[in-house]
């Protein structure tokens, strides 16, 4: 299967979750399920934007009586008559008769009067609703929301949202050689399972178990069994392959798994698949540290969004120019360490990692793109990348 066809089978295929309510303070990185829609406008009243001085617009300058002070929290409670000013302060509201402001430093002040400038109508005044009216959308469906939402949520008066639940995901590398990095045994440390632990709760997954098995079929069908029960998705690195100690796929069919693919055209990644035992997938990826972990980035990160109930879960390509000519296509999709950055004219250039080896951690961790190479594509040095 290509990868395309895989993005399009879990757009199409991956149901979205259950959706819950949550303090909008907590709702960062959360996915909507409806839009929002302003119960109050922003600002919420005329305020002054700078401090200043108060009054009635007038084409001619002018020597006010002050006769108070308008704070942020603290409003002038009267109405400012002709002749008269108020101090006013950055934030604070504008009380009836004053529809300008001058800032301070164009006045001046002696003995209870001060003298103001000529002032335009509106002038230095944050208009109640200028930055968004009340019953105004200011949220769509299926958006991920950053920290800016949340304080846009917040001012038009919504204190709790509706957002897709957390998917859930329990992780499990499989390998009898894994060991942990503080393990006196030899063998080999369990990288993929703590790097893919870190991918999905920065995008939003709970993972509520991360474990290690030994190749023994007995033992991986039973620990998938058991992974099954609390979770939407089940995340298996490692014995996806078709050679002796390969125990994934028969363990799964042994559990009655539906298999939606196994073999993706693309590299590394091929010996992914994709399965469902009742209502949980099971997700499994190659055990080559470089391999999971882009994997992670092109496969397990689609399936979360899909979970999320986002449109399209496929990643975003942009246009790239690589300094260095980019191999033949082969007969599966090739992706490719590489650092870029855009150059002075705003276009990204993109210069290939000298180790492209599936076991090269270093190199990737300094790579910032992966370098899509589509199947059979010519030699070129035009190119899409994948900001990691």
């Amino acid at each position: 299967m290509q990868l395309d066809q895989v993005w399009q089978l879990l757009d199409t295929e991956i149901p979205t979750l259950d959706s819950e309510r949550i303090a909008t303070e907590s709702a960062c990185g959360r996915v909507l399920t409806a839009p929002l829609i302003a119960r109050c406008g922003h600002p919420h009243q005329d305020i002054a934007a700078m401090d200043g001085y108060g009054f009635a617009a007038s084409n001619q300058p002018q020597e006010l009586s002050l006769i108070g002070l308008s704070a942020a929290g603290e409003p002038f409670e009267g109405t400012v008559q002709a002749g008269q000013c108020i101090r006013i302060l950055t934030g604070a509201a504008i009380p009836e008769g004053v529809n300008t402001v001058a800032m301070q430093e164009d006045c001046a002040t002696n003995t209870g009067m001060v003298s103001v400038p000529i002032s335009a109508l509106g002038k230095f005044i944050r208009a109640q609703g200028c930055d968004f009216p009340e019953g105004a959308e200011i949220a769509t469906p299926h958006k991920t929301l950053h920290s800016r939402d949340v304080a846009l949520i917040l001012a038009a008066g919504h204190g709790a949202v509706s957002v897709i639940k957390k998917s859930r995901w329990n992780l499990l590398a499989t390998g009898s050689e894994l060991r942990a990095v503080d393990s006196k045994r030899e063998g080999t440390i369990n990288t993929n399972i703590p790097a893919l632990q870190s991918l999905l709760q920065q995008h939003g997954a709970e993972v509520l178990s991360a474990k290690t098995c030994a190749d023994d079929a007995t033992l991986l069908k039973d620990t998938i069994k058991t992974a099954l029960s609390d979770a939407d998705v089940v995340l298996l690195t490692g014995g996806v392959s078709v050679g002796d100690k390969d125990l994934v796929r028969p363990c799964l069919e042994a559990l009655g798994a539906e298999i939606f693919f196994h073999g993706v055209l693309m590299k590394p990644g091929k010996p992914s698949l994709l399965a469902k035992i009742g209502t949980t997938w099971i997700l499994g990826l190659p055990g080559n540290p470089v391999s999971a972990q882009a994997c992670g980035y092109l496969l397990a990160l689609p399936l979360l969004r899909a979970l999320s109930g986002i449109p399209s879960c496929a990643p975003k390509f942009i246009a790239a120019h690589s300094k260095t000519l980019l191999p033949k296509g082969l007969k599966r999709e090739n992706f490719l360490r590489g650092h870029c950055h855009h150059d002075q004219n705003g276009m990204m250039q993109v210069q290939l990692m000298p180790n492209q080896d599936s076991a090269g951690l270093q190199s990737l961790a300094q790579a910032n793109c992966l370098v899509r190479v589509a199947i059979n594509a010519p030699e070129s040095h035009d190119c899409t990348v994948f900001l990691l």
